[in-house]
């Protein structure tokens, strides 16, 4: 079996719902968007043909991190407690935002943008607000599908060109399960669960982080890799990596990159989806930006 195949049905089983691309963006919608006066800024869902390489100093920060590169590795287990240490800091981020690729590599002309097949940016607020949006390649029409969506406590608003309430309880179901996967804590017990084979140290601008690293699977020339990245000061986790390589050559990888986000920010309800009594107002087109 191929590293890639192997990366592929590592991340199904924890992002499947996800690969559920609920809707396609298309030049229609994006004419009726540009028709009535809501043109796409450098920090919207419709932002551009690449996904997820929007602009805004989260969306920044979060690129920075996924780009950190290997620590200088040494042989020895984490120290004891630190995963735990880890988790109890991940809960304790009130606001928190998130970016995840996966990508593939190959010989073969790529119209992708630098491969990636998929991608999440999140932004959430503790215990039950996030916005989300997903990426996901189209090979057959050689573009990106996006969907977007927000929840509020036990509401879900889903962005198809036009923002609706969300009635369908299973599409709810698989998005508040989506959401779930997306937490900072969600990347810490997935290391937890493995155990950590070697540790390293990495010494950024001003930042030093300890690298935590475990071998997944091990068998007939494919190897899967599983890396985080913690920021010593604060024990956060700052950028997680699974890697799938066949003979040595890198098949495919998931990178997350996790940041602590502005105490102020703010995940509301699409404006005018909704009166004070909960009925929705019309059916315009509406944008919600992320931070």
């Amino acid at each position: 079996m191929s590293g890639l195949i192997e990366l592929i049905i590592f991340l199904a089983v924890i992002f499947g719902p996800a690969a559920m691309i609920l809707w396609a963006r298309d030049r229609r919608r994006i004419r009726k968007l540009s028709a009535a006066g809501l043109l796409p800024t450098d920090k919207t869902i419709l932002s551009g043909t690449a996904p997820h390489l929007m602009g805004g100093e989260l969306s920044e920060r979060l690129l920075g991190l996924a780009a950190l590169p290997e620590c200088k590795w040494a042989e020895g287990n984490a120290p004891d407690g630190l995963l735990e240490q880890a988790l109890e800091a991940a809960k304790g981020l009130a606001a928190f935002s998130v970016l995840c690729i996966v990508r593939s590599e190959g010989t073969t002309t790529r119209t992708k943008k630098e491969g990636i097949d998929l991608s999440w940016r999140a932004d959430g607020i503790r215990p039950s607000r996030m916005h989300v949006s997903q990426a996901g390649w189209n090979n057959d029409r050689k573009l990106y599908e996006l969907d977007e969506w927000i929840t509020l406590d036990n509401k879900t608003y889903m962005n198809a060109g036009l923002w609706f309430k969300a009635e369908d309880q299973e599409a709810v179901k698989d998005n508040v399960q989506l959401n779930k996967e997306l937490l900072p804590e969600t990347f810490l017990y997935r290391l937890l669960s493995q155990g950590i084979e070697r540790t390293g140290i990495l010494q950024g601008e001003g930042t030093a982080y300890l690298c935590l690293e475990t071998t997944v699977k091990e068998q007939a020339g494919t190897l899967v890799k599983m890396q985080g990245w913690m920021e010593q000061n604060s024990n956060l986790i700052r950028k997680f990596r699974m890697a799938a390589y066949e003979n040595n050559v890198l098949m495919g990888e998931e990178i997350s990159s996790f940041t602590d986000a502005p105490s102020d920010l703010s995940i509301q309800a699409p404006a005018g989806i909704e009166t004070d009594g909960g009925e929705p107002t019309d059916s315009f087109y509406y944008i919600v930006e992320h931070w």
